[in-house]
């Protein structure tokens, strides 16, 4: 997420929690479980992100044209993924090389690929999701340490 987005987004956040009716214990709480628990910051993007779509928040004719180049780069990752026989934990290792400040959860087990992937290129910007898919696909030869990652 860019720094200005990130910050405003960071002070509605905390803006909203002070002024709710949950208890400073509360907010501690939530505090430790963000800081100790993946899981918790992939459900939170997960009711955002079913939140957005449900109340069609903000949608105009460049979400539609963005959405469609969206898909499409996710039906390549998927493709390479499959045609590479890639794993999961392959494929995490890969998206942390690229942004390693995008929070994937530890326990991704239960989420499917296709998830994975889609909510992974909503939390990055297009020349990281481009360099994701170019390496999925194998473009990144030069780069020793991705091919690796690729080839095991």
């Amino acid at each position: 997420m860019r720094g200005m987005l990130r910050d405003k987004a960071l002070r509605v956040i905390i803006s909203s929690l002070l002024i709710s009716d949950l208890t400073a214990n509360d907010l501690r709480m939530m505090s430790r479980s963000i800081m100790k628990d993946p899981s918790f910051l992939w459900d939170l993007a997960t009711l955002l992100e079913q939140m957005v779509d449900k109340f069609n928040l903000h949608k105009n004719e460049y979400d539609s044209e963005s959405n469609f180049e969206t898909n499409e780069l996710v039906s390549r990752a998927l493709d390479a993924i499959q045609r590479r026989r890639l794993s999961k934990q392959k494929i995490l290792k890969l998206m942390d090389r690229i942004s390693p400040e995008s929070v994937v959860p530890a326990e991704t087990i239960g989420i499917p690929i296709k998830k994975l992937i889609t909510t992974y290129f909503g939390m990055n910007s297009p020349s990281r999701i481009s360099d994701f898919v170019n390496a999925l696909e194998g473009s990144d030869s030069e780069d020793p340490y991705l091919r690796g990652i690729l080839n095991r």
